[in-house]
């Protein structure tokens, strides 16, 4: 059926030619790291003011951790220090949907790059 000054009819649905043509396999630029992190709360939802110990595969070299969340200026990421043994710090000003990186640096600007990311992001609802 063609709607009044809408152009030429299409069938619908479309005709399909049977076959699904998909591209090359995506491949990560650099390997992704699975990690997992515990809160010290006895595994209680994270909260702004708790610690929490991120665990993955190269965390040694990671010196900070990288809080992105709305309404953080500048640059709308919080950097706190990390150590494997210690963990960090979930700092104030961050809430609702946040994410969390490992980090090797943290800028003044609030800006975090990928060359200073060491590992995430993982998902906090805070």
């Amino acid at each position: 059926m063609r709607p009044s000054g809408r152009g030429p009819s299409l069938p619908w649905p479309p005709p399909s030619s049977g076959r699904v043509r998909r591209g090359p396999p995506w491949k990560p630029s650099s390997p992704l790291r699975r990690w997992s992190w515990n809160p010290t709360r006895g595994g209680a939802s994270p909260a702004v003011g708790a610690v929490i110990k991120p665990k993955t595969a190269g965390a040694a070299s990671a010196t900070h951790c990288a809080f992105t969340s709305g309404g953080v200026v500048p640059g709308g990421t919080s950097f706190t220090t990390y150590s494997p043994a210690q963990g960090c710090l979930i700092p104030h000003g961050v809430a609702g949907v946040t994410y969390l990186f490992l980090s090797k640096a943290a800028p003044l600007d609030g800006v975090l790059t990928d060359e200073d990311t060491i590992a995430g992001p993982i998902f906090l609802g805070l």
